[in-house]
């Protein structure tokens, strides 16, 4: 697995999901801003880039569904692109004829948001959860054990936005019996 989706897809950034209720939907989802500071923390020379029209020199593509737009991010030579169709706040796509640059913007940031997910940030929002689980089926077992405990140690150390996960890495471990995260289960209730 590369090196960058691995490290990415252990950051935990269940405590910055917000949601969004429209009339037939709940929407989880991550601000760009937040993407985009997580991922500068872990690789502070990613770049993107909106891909531009050739026809109109704009940062968006008409069609007569609608318009979308393209996003590149590059991490460590590696580029991946994304699109997003514009979409209103009933996830209804916009049409060409009521587009307003506030609609593009918005939706440049949210592909690039998406386009970070690509790369493991945030992933597990995209597959419908709201907790970070869905990328441990891609760690080795010495991993698992570490994040195990990296996330009991920082619980009883006073994270309590850890509940959940904290919750399901002693019930795995206890299970499993994993006597790395119960040596620090038994060294905190002491």
């Amino acid at each position: 697995m590369n090196n960058v989706f691995k490290q990415l897809s252990m950051v935990d950034v269940s405590g910055a999901v917000k949601k969004i209720k429209g009339k037939k939907f709940t929407l989880s989802y991550l601000s760009w801003s937040e993407a985009w500071t997580a991922l500068m923390i872990k690789y502070p020379n990613a770049t993107y880039k909106v891909r531009i029209s050739p026809d109109t020199n704009l940062p968006y593509f008409m069609s007569k569904a609608g318009f979308m737009v393209f996003t590149e991010l590059t991490i460590d030579e590696v580029t991946r692109e994304m699109w997003l169709p514009g979409m209103d706040h009933n996830n209804n796509n916009i049409s060409c004829e009521n587009i307003k640059m506030t609609d593009v913007n918005k939706t440049i940031m949210r592909c690039l948001t998406k386009n970070i997910a690509m790369f493991g940030l945030g992933i597990n929002i995209y597959s419908g959860e709201d907790l970070h689980l869905s990328a441990d089926v891609f760690l080795s077992d010495d991993d698992k054990v570490k994040k195990a405990v990296d996330i009991v140690t920082r619980y009883y150390e006073g994270d309590k936005s850890l509940k959940t996960d904290f919750a399901l890495q002693y019930s795995w471990a206890k299970k499993n019996k994993i006597k790395e995260v119960m040596s620090v289960v038994k060294k905190y209730k002491e």
